[in-house]
């Protein structure tokens, strides 16, 4: 009897331990690559945010070498703020956060056993999600561990965890800028006025649809606003000076009461380029796209 009593008393325990972990395993993602592979104490901000469930409307990147400010517009497109002020590249931007959420996070160093040595490279991150958190870490790698990253938090803590794309610095800023030459949506604009020599033609937005001031609309002009946004540059050219005057241009107003002038230049060396008037950054351009943008002849 006793035996009998203890064999169910085993069973039992058994299965008490079993249910368990079975409700531990259901906490984790059961597709388990981008979430927590154990059940970690994080702080709750960079919990969540590791997690993915937090959108980050604002993101700041520093090192010895590289800085960067982004932020979300209201239309949702995110925008370079510092150094510069342009449209950020959206792919790198949602590609360079999602390598963090997507983060296979292996166990938490307290500060009593966190204690980095052989940094092979590190950088400042702060972010700020549309619920008014803010959360700030260093990203870190060992030498002595390169296929790890180490999230160092403010406290002195770390978070160890594999990343099969792991995040990195851009090289240039030609990375994070947007290729676009118009770097902003239609709605923005109230009207658009192309010159070349003598030439000049407008259009304005007149409920939500473009009218210009000729007489008719050609298939030309047709296509180049149904394809508004897809015109991009080649390359970048820093700290640029037209060596001659501007070819042709086009002036945008924008509903904010703010004029943009967007100028095309022959460089000698170049060829096409593209330059907003009073900004130091220009765009090289194929011969294509000078064809579709900047059009000759009677236009």
């Amino acid at each position: 009897m006793k035996t009998r009593v203890l064999t169910l008393v085993v069973l039992s325990l058994a299965l008490l331990l079993s249910t368990h972990f079975a409700l531990k395993f259901k906490e984790v993602d059961p597709k388990g690559a981008d979430n927590n592979l154990l059940e970690l104490e994080l702080p709750r901000e960079i919990g969540n945010f590791l997690k993915g469930n937090i959108r980050p409307i604002a993101l700041s990147l520093r090192s010895e070498n590289f800085s960067i400010d982004l932020g979300v517009q209201q239309n949702g497109w995110w925008w370079i703020f510092k150094p510069e002020r342009t449209m950020a590249n959206q792919i790198w931007v949602h590609q360079w956060i999602a390598s963090l959420t997507r983060a296979s996070l292996l166990r938490t160093l307290g500060p009593e056993e966190w204690d980095p040595v052989g940094v092979e490279d590190s950088f400042d991150v702060k972010l700020y999600g549309s619920g008014n958190e803010m959360i700030s870490f260093q990203v870190l790698r060992l030498k002595s561990a390169p296929e790890y990253l180490y999230f160092q938090l403010e406290d002195g803590s770390a978070i160890k965890a594999e990343c099969s794309v792991p995040p990195i610095l851009p090289k240039s800023m030609d990375e994070v800028r947007t290729q676009r030459i118009w770097p902003f949506e239609m709605p923005a604009i109230t009207s658009l006025t192309y010159s070349r020599g003598a030439q000049t033609r407008k259009w304005s937005l007149v409920n939500e649809k473009w009218t210009t001031d000729r007489l008719a609309e050609t298939k030309f002009w047709q296509n180049f606003f149904k394809k508004w946004g897809q015109w991009g540059s080649t390359s970048f050219l820093e700290k640029h000076t037209p060596s001659a005057a501007a070819i042709a241009s086009w002036k945008i107003e924008f509903i904010s009461g703010e004029k943009s002038l967007l100028e095309l230049f022959r460089d000698p060396i170049h060829g096409w380029v593209v330059q907003y008037r009073g900004r130091s950054i220009a765009q090289v351009i194929d011969e294509s796209t000078r064809q579709t943008c900047f059009p000759e002849g009677d236009f």
